[in-house]
């Protein structure tokens, strides 16, 4: 009877160890389904951190690098929030430059020998993850991934964090060749050449179209630019603005203010077809100017 007894009682240990393990097992299982589901949001994390990163880093970085977008192609130097561009294609914009010192961004357009001084916007991008921060490469460099809204995605370097282009939407830019180190000061030093004034026109430059219309809510722009014709730029402020758009071989100034406030801004020195089309509709006041009249007459049918 002992015996059986014995054996019952090992039966009934067995029993109970498969019934722990089986337990176990079950709690395995959970903590792994746990685990999986906590997954995503952990690498969510990861790539917003990364993004914050990318936004302290461009305050301080120093690069030099060739810069390509939808708009052309320029030489850009940069020390945290100090930028240089000098522009190399379309041929409407070789040779033109772009000087943000942080504090002052200073224009100068070499086919109208003309230069304009408006206000930097003296800060860093911010963005907001909406995916995973993914491993890549980009021009030889380690690098990631981020999607951000818009269909946009970041390339960030893994190293330095430093913004290495941004792909997507209405607009983005993408570096080649850049080689991080210090720039000299003297590169954010605007001198006009000579012959040429420096006009002040009060507002903030936009290279984005849409950053440019959530800066003034009373902004109008053409639903659609001339054939081959693309947004160049946006001189914002309070009580004017200054959009420009080209071809690659010629340009369209659209000069805008809201009724009441005064006399439209003196059109800058040099700005070709300085005559244009004036009109006032629903509480803006407009000067289109530049050439060829087909494109520009395109654009005044659109906001007429």
């Amino acid at each position: 009877m002992l015996a059986l007894n014995n054996n019952n009682a090992l039966q009934l240990e067995s029993r109970a160890t498969l019934k722990s393990g089986a337990l176990a097992c079950v709690r395995v299982a959970c903590l792994a389904s746990s685990f999986a589901t906590l997954a995503p949001l952990a690498h969510a994390q990861d790539a917003q951190t990364l993004v914050s990163q990318m936004k302290s880093a461009e305050a301080t970085v120093s690069y030099s690098a060739t810069q390509t977008t939808n708009g052309g192609t320029a030489r850009v130097f940069r020390s945290g929030l100090k930028r240089r561009l000098e522009w190399l294609t379309p041929n409407v914009k070789s040779g033109d430059i772009v000087v943000d010192d942080g504090t002052n961004v200073y224009l100068y357009h070499r086919s109208e020998k003309s230069a304009t001084k408006t206000t930097s916007r003296g800060r860093t991008p911010s963005f907001v993850a909406t995916g995973t921060a993914k491993p890549t490469t980009f021009a030889g460099r380690r690098a990631f991934l981020v999607s951000i809204s818009g269909g946009r995605t970041l390339t960030i370097d893994a190293q330095t964090k430093t913004l290495l282009a941004i792909t997507g939407g209405t607009s983005g830019f993408s570096l080649s060749g850049i080689k991080f180190g210090g720039v000299p000061a003297s590169k954010f030093d605007f001198v006009a050449p000579a012959g040429v004034k420096i006009d002040s026109f009060d507002g903030t430059l936009y290279a984005n179209i849409n950053a440019a219309r959530r800066a003034a809510s009373w902004l109008k722009t053409p639903a659609q630019p001339p054939s081959g014709w693309s947004f160049e730029s946006a001189i914002v402020g309070s009580s004017s603005a200054w959009l420009r758009y080209s071809n690659g071989q010629n340009r369209i100034s659209l000069f805008e203010q809201p009724t009441g406030d005064g006399d439209l801004p003196p059109i800058p020195q040099g700005v070709k077809g300085s005559d244009g089309t004036f009109w006032r509709k629903g509480g803006v006041r407009f000067l289109a100017t530049g050439s060829p009249d087909s494109a520009l007459q395109s654009v005044v049918n659109q906001l007429k």
